[in-house]
């Protein structure tokens, strides 16, 4: 008899977790993208209660993540954090995240309202990190998932050995960027003295938690 799994993948939004979903998927895992399948879920949401409770009765909105579900109801087998390289999430979530977006991570980060797009996605990636990786029983980076595969399918309850499926694109979840045209947004992050420049002891920070995560900065 097949072992019941329900698992949780948590992340930052731009983090991965729709490759990643396309990956459970491609070895029959029955795990949906920002809300909660037979199997599990990967998402940047699954923390807690969903966002955007005032938008859950209205039929015209097709996605919203976790729609109705109560998350910290549900029976967990195995709950994975996922982080990506800091500079290209920052980046990422500086252009793509929206206002509404932003008032719900804000609340559960305790994130000030500053006009500074750049800041507010620093703090987000520190923080909410953090958040996930309390959650989790283990935490590994999406640019080295084939690398811990077996690990992941051990800690998730799965078959240790199922290959892993390396023809999922990497490029499935390219958004449009620039969606709200904050004042202040630039068009590339990708250099940690523009970061130093905002709040140098939070990039610090930043570095620090990176290299706890295996990466080398």
């Amino acid at each position: 008899m097949k072992q019941k799994i329900m698992l949780r993948i948590l992340g930052c939004a731009r983090s991965g977790t729709l490759y990643t979903t396309e990956v459970l998927q491609a070895c029959g895992i029955k795990v949906e993208h920002e809300f909660t399948g037979k199997e599990g879920t990967v998402s940047c949401y699954a923390v807690g209660r969903p966002p955007y409770p005032h938008l859950h009765q209205n039929p015209e909105m097709q996605h919203i993540p976790h729609r109705k579900e109560n998350i910290e109801q549900i029976p967990w087998t195995a709950t994975l954090h996922q982080v990506r390289e800091p500079l290209k999430v920052i980046e990422s979530v500086y252009f793509v995240l929206t206002e509404p977006a932003w008032k719900w991570y804000a609340e559960k980060l305790n994130i000030p309202h500053r006009s500074n797009i750049t800041y507010r996605s620093m703090l987000y990636w520190l923080r909410w990190n953090e958040l996930c990786e309390k959650l989790a029983k283990m935490t590994y980076r999406l640019e080295n998932i084939q690398g811990e595969w077996n690990t992941i399918l051990y800690q998730c309850g799965l078959p240790v050995g199922t290959p892993f499926p390396a023809h999922i694109s990497t490029t499935t979840n390219r958004k449009q960027r620039n969606v709200i045209p904050f004042k202040d947004r630039k068009y590339k992050i990708n250099d940690w003295q523009q970061l130093e420049d905002i709040d140098p002891v939070l990039t610090k920070a930043i570095i620090q938690k990176a290299k706890q995560y295996g990466y080398e900065l």
